[in-house]
């Protein structure tokens, strides 16, 4: 089991973090907190959800997003997917913390195949740990230029874990039912298309809005938005919070 630690953002909110950091892992906590709940980045634009949303977390880290749908729209149902092991169990602890209906958390991550796979778990930077590690070189030379690069070397040192990975068709036909999805949510590290391209086209008329946090590494932004339009979606991005230099974006998209 993980060894977990307790951050609190307010006198009546706070999560458990599976950051082995005592000061980067509630800094990271902070401001996933802030991105969500203060400057609610993935409910802006065009994006509105019913008073019952039936909504896809992909890549629910430690359960964030999922605390602040709750509270927005507390009749939502949350699949929530995180594939790390220590990640997943925050998330589940915070899920019975907070006592969270309806939000069900699944120890995989959606991808392009159903299967396994190889990531690099940060435990100084938990929602950073990625099957794509390679796209951390930018934020690591980011971060060695404004702490140094001891800092730097200390939060991406990762470690090697082994994760599953389902499509999102594949779990839709085992837990989806057949209602609309008035959101899905991607915040995947690097596999924004991999997500994506999980998804029959059967499938697809159902997704009725996406947002994303993209990685803009190797033209990933533009097929993302291309692939969307495809699809049938407007798509709106904008430059993410967070480092300065950093190839962050969020997409916004909305069917036409």
């Amino acid at each position: 089991m993980a060894e977990l630690h307790f951050v609190r953002f307010t006198e009546e909110l706070g999560v458990y973090t599976p950051s082995q950091h005592p000061e980067y892992g509630p800094h990271e906590a902070q401001y996933i907190y802030s991105e969500v709940f203060e400057s609610r980045s993935y409910l802006k634009h065009p994006v509105s959800l019913p008073e019952n949303p039936f909504v896809i977390d992909a890549g629910a880290n430690i359960g964030i997003f999922a605390l602040f749908l709750k509270r927005e729209r507390p009749l939502a149902e949350i699949l929530a997917f995180e594939p790390v092991p220590a990640i997943h169990e925050a998330l589940t602890k915070n899920i019975e913390l907070h006592g969270l209906d309806a939000v069900s958390a699944f120890p995989a991550g959606l991808g392009e195949t159903d299967g396994d796979m190889r990531f690099t778990y940060y435990p100084a930077l938990p929602s950073n740990s990625t099957g794509y590690p390679e796209d951390k070189a930018l934020s690591r030379e980011l971060i060695a230029g404004l702490m140094g690069a001891s800092v730097a070397g200390q939060v991406y040192t990762g470690e090697e874990v082994t994760v599953g990975i389902a499509r999102l068709s594949t779990v839709l036909a085992r837990h989806g039912g057949t209602r609309p999805i008035d959101l899905l949510k991607i915040d995947v590290e690097g596999a924004e298309l991999d997500v994506l391209r999980g998804i029959d086209d059967a499938d697809w008329p159902r997704i009725r809005q996406v947002v994303a946090e993209v990685e803009d590494f190797h033209g990933r932004l533009a097929a993302f938005r291309a692939l969307l339009a495809e699809k049938g979606f407007t798509v709106v991005d904008e430059a993410a919070e967070g480092l300065s230099g950093s190839k962050n974006h969020l997409v916004y998209a909305v069917r036409s």
